[in-house]
């Protein structure tokens, strides 16, 4: 009789993935540069504030949201979440096989609204690469 690899089996259904770890039943540690909360750590119940823009030209807009849920699947991270005024659900995902420093949105603490209005203020002044100079102020 083969007696089958136990630990071979536990390693695999308990992989441990360093970009995401569910952490008991109600917390989700993602290690995304969109999710700006201490420690990468989000909780169901927990109230946050989810910023986004409808463009590259657009200012940010800041919703209230509140986590319900969270399931990691096949690269992605889907946060289930819920806008404290409309009282609508959102599904946001995170790529976490996305190499770049893509964020379309970001999520912060409820404390951290100056943070995320400096960084969502600097990713629309920047639009795609502050780096580069300015070919605008050139022309004095």
């Amino acid at each position: 009789m083969i007696k089958p690899d136990l630990n071979q089996f536990v390693k695999e259904v308990t992989r441990v993935d360093p970009l995401y770890k569910a952490i008991g039943l109600f917390s989700h540690y993602i290690n995304s540069e969109c999710i700006l909360v201490q420690d990468m750590t989000i909780s169901k119940g927990k109230h946050y504030l989810f910023a986004t823009s409808e463009s590259e030209f657009t200012a940010p807009i800041v919703r209230k949201v509140m986590l319900l849920d969270a399931f990691y699947h096949r690269d992605k991270v889907h946060l289930f979440v819920l806008d404290k005024n409309s009282h609508r659900v959102f599904i946001i995902d995170v790529n976490m096989e996305s190499k770049k420093n893509e964020c379309p949105w970001l999520l912060a603490d409820e404390n951290s609204y100056e943070k995320l209005k400096e960084i969502m203020d600097i990713k629309l002044f920047c639009k795609n690469d502050c780096s580069q100079p300015n070919p605008s102020s050139d022309l004095n």
